[in-house]
């Protein structure tokens, strides 16, 4: 993850305050549980283009009216892959059982 943030004053009376957040993690293993098999559970990765944006302006213009501008904007991306050893597997169904590795694309 990185982080950057920052605070600036343009002038006496006006003040600048930004923040900028990268995600860029991997779950490896999502929706994994005692009736789906590792392989068959999905990956996903958290990166390229998630991050956080955020600004705010503040402009005091005297002692009783404070004027304040912000945005906050979140660029996320969520791909679902198969996991990367499996390729392009077909999901076999154990009639003992009656269950069925379930695999999303």
């Amino acid at each position: 993850m990185q982080l950057a943030f920052g605070e600036t004053k343009a002038s006496r009376l006006n003040k600048l305050n930004f923040s900028w957040d990268l995600q860029d993690t991997c779950l490896c293993h999502v929706s994994l549980t005692s009736l789906l098999a590792p392989e068959a559970s999905q990956v996903r990765y958290y990166h390229n283009p998630n991050y956080l944006l955020q600004g705010k302006w503040s402009f005091i213009a005297n002692s009783r009216l404070l004027f304040e501008a912000g945005n906050t904007t979140l660029i996320f991306d969520w791909p679902n892959y198969l996991q990367p050893e499996t390729g392009n597997a077909i999901s076999i169904s154990d009639s003992s059982t009656t269950s069925q590795p379930q695999q999303q694309r």
